[in-house]
């Protein structure tokens, strides 16, 4: 029968039922009102009590009362509770004078209900809906009771043979006695009585003991990982991707330091890429008059501190740092020459003489207002070196510097014209940018960088896509060196910087542009066919599809470079491109590639520390066991966890390897919280 003795708020019209919550006083919290709805069949709305005493239409601040809490009173903790979906089906329960209780508006209510009036309960069934959504509800309710006790004794009845969504009302109403039972009036005691024994007889024949998730997690194997392992592995350099004379002289210096060869050879290729610049172009296509390339590049190599990357990179640029001691020089003699010839101009009223200009062949701190100046004359190009590229990198984001990362952009290319007009510095035109790039990164930030690239900020514009020569061999072993340097070698690979850098334009000031020979173009155009349909295969990430892209320019420039080498070596200028210094940049490719899977993939490492870090912040007693992300990076100002996207990056990777172990907080309303726990089976106090 319905209830007529509603507040006044509360709309009679072709309303069906209302349920009415309590306190565990019996004090009213909450009317839930059901309405004959022709289109939908039903519809509810809530009413709720305010703290002056008064009704409104709504439900309330969150959390949510659970429905039924007026029957604890009558039932004490070592009492059965039964948790049904909805109103209809928990007061079904209650006619059978069990202890039936359910949470407010549906399958979705269970994260915004209160469920602490059962925490000193027991025992529990949970007689979830027959539906995917009542079998969640069943779940995310166990979920819940585990989180306030532990202990508690759970199962989970499925009741056969019950129509698509029935749940215990349709099982009564299938009963004889309630032939003609409408599901909301209560039913008769002596009927009560015997249904619930047929009932709970059913009850014990499908119940299933529900495992928490997180019981489930204990009993797995913890899966222990070297951050390393989650990177692709690299290959070794290939001895035969270099001329012999410069190989050896590689290997024989990397010995000496104790270090991997691959750091000294990006950075010679590099090196000799900027020395050579725009003085020698190719045309990697015979018949294609409209694509030449200039081979300058961009690289750097990538490792931790202490594995000795800038001496490695400053012996090989101390052959440069010998040419700009002679171009100083002679720059001296040709201002002191210049400012005598001034004084006699004005003297005898003459034209001013030019002014010397300065051959410049690096730089490593420029502004990009200095940097063109600088390339406008030197239309070779030059070599800009960062011993840590991360500075550079940071600078190119910061507050005013917006039109620095579009201007190195272009500059990549080496074959764009770019005019920039200054008051005060006038017109400024430079009909080429050439520039190439390298140095030196650890793999935190490089990790870093690369994270907010894949994550689709400002980094995702393919900037770093342009590094082609990019390197993270592993550390070698400390050994002892027995041999000695040869200084004959030392000076064939300064006598090579000499003749590269004596390369010229031609008689016109353009670049020389070489060609592949017969059998060298044959093998780049079976290259292309295999490497372009990798290049738009969907499969290839997007950002290594992007790096891949750059390859048809990369090959052709280290196989020209090379070429250059060989005459270099030989004292004579080629005439096109071989098919040996083909296969030769060919392995390079073949080397890189490998690299840098590696490298747009240590983000993952950058993860796995943190992840580490997390558990030894745990073990030493600095996180309480049971965090959260926002208490990590929170006020901690741990270095690698200041970020809360990165720190929940980090959790769900610990969770994943069952490190730690997820646990929601009890929904109290609002947005849900997770809390991490050590794992207690976690085998050692450091990992």
């Amino acid at each position: 029968m319905l209830d007529l003795n509603l507040p006044s708020v509360i709309s009679r019209t072709n309303l069906e039922y209302a349920w009415h919550y309590q306190d565990q006083e019996g004090q009213p919290l909450l009317t839930s009102c059901r309405y004959k709805c022709p289109k939908k069949k039903k519809r509810f709305v809530p009413y709720h009590i305010n703290e002056a005493g008064s009704w409104h239409i709504g439900a309330g601040k969150q959390p949510y009362p659970l429905f039924g809490l007026n029957l604890f009173r009558y039932h004490n903790a070592s009492n059965l509770v039964y948790i049904a979906e909805g109103e209809r089906a928990a007061s079904a329960l209650q006619y059978l004078d069990l202890l039936g209780i359910t949470s407010p508006f549906g399958a979705d209510s269970c994260a915004k209900t209160d469920w602490s009036p059962l925490k000193a309960y027991k025992q529990f069934v949970i007689l979830p809906d027959h539906d995917a959504s009542g079998q969640k509800y069943a779940e995310e309710v166990a979920k819940t009771l585990l989180l306030m006790n532990p202990e508690a004794s759970i199962s989970v009845c499925s009741i056969p043979d019950l129509p698509d969504g029935g749940d215990i009302v349709d099982w009564l109403k299938s009963q004889e006695e309630l032939a003609e039972w409408d599901g909301f009036e209560p039913i008769q005691p002596e009927v009560a009585e015997y249904l619930k024994v047929r009932l709970l007889s059913l009850i014990e024949e499908y119940k299933q003991p529900y495992q928490s998730i997180l019981q489930k997690d204990h009993d797995q194997e913890i899966e222990l990982e070297s951050s390393e392992n989650c990177l692709s592995q690299v290959p070794a350099f290939p001895s035969d991707a270099w001329p012999p004379v410069i190989w050896e002289w590689c290997q024989e210096y990397a010995a000496s330091m104790r270090i991997p060869p691959d750091f000294c050879c990006a950075t010679l290729l590099v090196v000799l890429a900027s020395l050579i610049g725009r003085k020698r172009q190719i045309r990697p296509e015979k018949n294609n008059s409209k694509w030449v390339i200039t081979p300058n590049l961009w690289g750097l190599i990538v490792g931790r501190s202490g594995l000795l990357k800038t001496p490695a990179m400053k012996q090989v640029l101390s052959g440069l740092d010998e040419l700009i001691q002679i171009v100083m020089k002679k720059h001296q003699q040709a201002m002191q020459e210049y400012e005598a010839q001034k004084e006699n101009a004005k003297v005898n009223k003459l034209p001013l003489p030019p002014t010397p200009t300065l051959k410049r062949y690096k730089t490593e701190d420029p502004t990009i207002e200095a940097l063109g100046p600088i390339l406008r004359d030197n239309p070779q190009g030059i070599l800009l070196f960062r011993d840590e590229l991360q500075g550079w990198l940071k600078s190119m984001n910061k507050k005013g510097q917006e039109n620095a990362r579009a201007f190195y952009l272009e500059t990549w290319n080496a074959s764009a014209n770019f005019t920039s007009d200054r008051i005060g510095r006038g017109v400024i035109h430079i009909p080429s940018m050439c520039l190439s790039v390298f140095g030196g990164i650890q793999p935190g930030p490089i990790a870093s960088y690369i994270s907010r690239m894949h994550s689709g900020d400002d980094n995702d514009d393919g900037f770093l896509q342009r590094f082609q020569v990019m390197v993270w061999p592993k550390s070698i072993p400390w050994i002892p060196y027995a041999g000695t340097l040869d200084e004959e070698m030392e000076r064939d690979i300064k006598r090579l910087y000499l003749w590269l850098d004596q390369l010229t334009f031609d008689q016109q000031g353009d670049p020389i542009v070489l060609e592949f020979s017969d059998e060298a173009q044959v093998l780049f155009d079976e290259w292309q066919a295999k490497i372009q349909p990798r290049i738009r295969s969907d499969e290839m990430p997007e950002y290594m599809a992007s790096h891949l892209s750059k390859y048809p320019k990369l090959l052709p420039s280290i196989a020209l470079i090379i070429e250059m080498t060989q005459g270099a070596i030989n004292q004579v200028h080629p005439k096109s491109v071989s098919a040996q210094s083909f296969m030769m940049a060919k392995k390079w490719c073949e080397y890189l590639e490998p690299h840098a899977w590696k490298i747009y993939q240590c983000d993952q490492v950058s993860i796995i520390e943190s992840a580490k870090k997390l558990i030894c912040k745990v073990q030493e007693g600095k996180l309480t066991d049971g965090f959260t992300v926002r208490e990590v990076h929170h006020g901690k100002h741990w270095g690698g966890l200041s970020d809360s996207a990165h720190v929940q990056k980090a959790c769900d990777y610990a969770e994943g390897r069952k490190w730690l172990i997820k646990k929601p907080q009890i929904p109290t309303g609002g947005r849900q919280t997770d809390r991490y726990y050590l794992n207690p089976k976690f085998p050692c106090p450091h990992i």
